[in-house]
């Protein structure tokens, strides 16, 4: 995570072009102007999302570096025009001043508001007495950890005018491992107008299952384009789109934050599920080595082994654990907590509710706002738009959250540097 002071030197450069001009910046660049070093090229990546979100700044995919003018195919970034001689100073300015206080609970607004916009087009779409079928496949269990984030994906819907039960069904189908593949074959076979397909193990399942009805993917594993899912970010050229944090290099941050909090860790255990791919646990074991830390990666493909895993790494003595992502992870965050707490282990957990569910830290993308992105997608499908030309977008909200009376169970103060960064700090 960047420091308020390394925050401030990016909306500084941003902002810092003739008037009526823009001044363009690859990643990299962006960084050493910045004075920002390469180690956290992930954590600028992560604030430049945030200020875009709030109109602070515009990315895109490829273009010309103005720091030395080179093309680059990654994203490239530039603030707004700065205002021209004469004209009062507002908008981007005042923006860039008060990011901070708007980053707060405002990112899934933002959002929805963003399915606003595209009612009118929705509705121009809709057809009368058509009830629009979208299919789910969810690996993992229907509870209401699932329906909690799920809402962010009916409500932007509905706020565009597709209401369940009115002109909108949802066929959702759960699983894991191996039944995944014929519930992905059921759903083909209902004909729906489009499927969200969730997580790695969901997206391989319908990717495989259909390569004509649109898929509009959640995952916060896979690399889209490694992967085969589409060919390029910006122009996907196939059936499928979505959301995807390809961002494996977060598993190096769960690190830093476990050893900032556990000053004497040393051994971490690593709960990671096979079926979302290695890329997280790769990413981890090499932070790993940079922190000098020993991780012992332990296996669960499904809820009912979770409490197992977390015994067999308990037979490695580590004095602190990190849950790499997964849908079984985010369902069975409790079983977690309760088990982190049973056995006095510093935990961190990805997904936002784990702390406001009594453990003692997460960090992670907001799932409900990537939902709700992810029906901004599906509403340009809905509209005609086909997913081969709807641009893979990445999250925008991460969510830094503490439980102070569980760090006081387990004899841990949270450095201050960590409760400054924090979006919430529950009692």
């Amino acid at each position: 995570m960047l420091s308020r002071a390394q925050e401030a030197r990016v909306r500084e450069v941003l902002g810092d072009h003739p008037p009526g001009t823009i001044q363009t910046y690859c990643l990299e660049h962006l960084a050493a102007a910045a004075k920002i070093s390469p180690g956290h090229l992930t954590d600028l990546e992560v604030f430049v999302r945030s200020l875009r979100e709030h109109g602070a700044c515009q990315t895109q995919y490829r273009g010309i570096c103005d720091a030395d003018a080179h093309e680059t195919d990654r994203v490239v970034i530039w603030g707004p025009p700065a205002p021209m001689a004469g004209r009062p100073e507002h908008g981007s300015r005042a923006v860039l001043k008060t990011v901070d206080s708007l980053m707060e609970r405002r990112t899934f607004i933002g959002v929805l508001s963003g399915s606003l916009l595209a009612a009118p087009l929705a509705a121009e779409a809709q057809q009368a007495g058509k009830i629009y079928r979208i299919g789910v496949l969810y690996p993992g269990a229907d509870n209401s950890i699932f329906r909690g984030n799920f809402d962010g994906f009916r409500q932007a819907l509905g706020a565009a005018g597709y209401v369940a039960g009115r002109n909108l069904a949802f066929e959702v189908r759960f699983g894991d491992g191996h039944a995944l593949a014929p519930l992905a074959t059921e759903l083909t076979k209902l004909h729906p107008d489009l499927i969200n397909a969730v997580a790695r193990p969901g997206v391989l399942a319908m990717h495989s299952a259909t390569s004509t009805i649109p898929i509009v993917a959640l995952d916060l594993e896979s690399d889209p384009v490694a992967s085969g899912f589409v060919k390029t970010l910006p122009r996907p050229g196939g059936n499928v789109t979505g959301v995807f944090m390809d961002f494996p290099e977060l598993a190096g941050k769960w690190l830093e934050i476990m050893k900032m909090m556990v000053p004497a860790l040393a051994r971490v255990a690593v709960l990671w599920d096979p079926a979302t791919g290695s890329a997280q646990l790769d990413a981890a074991r090499h932070a790993a080595q940079v922190l000098k830390l020993s991780v012992y990666p332990v296996e669960a493909r499904a809820t009912a082994e979770l409490q197992p895993a977390l015994l067999a790494a308990l037979r490695e003595r580590p004095n602190g654990m990190v849950v790499l992502t997964s849908p079984i992870f985010n369902s069975g965050r409790r079983d977690i907590g309760e088990l982190a707490a049973r056995y006095c282990l510093p935990t961190l957990v990805p997904f936002p509710g784990y702390a406001a569910d009594g453990g003692l830290v997460s960090y992670g993308p907001d799932v409900m706002t990537m939902y709700a992105q992810a029906a901004t997608l599906a509403l340009k499908i809905l509209a005609g738009t086909p997913p081969a030309e709807i641009p893979v977008e990445r999250p925008t909200r991460f969510t830094l959250s503490f439980t102070l009376k569980t760090a006081k169970a387990l004899g841990l103060t949270i450095p201050p540097s960590l409760l400054q960064r924090a979006d919430q700090v529950i009692e």
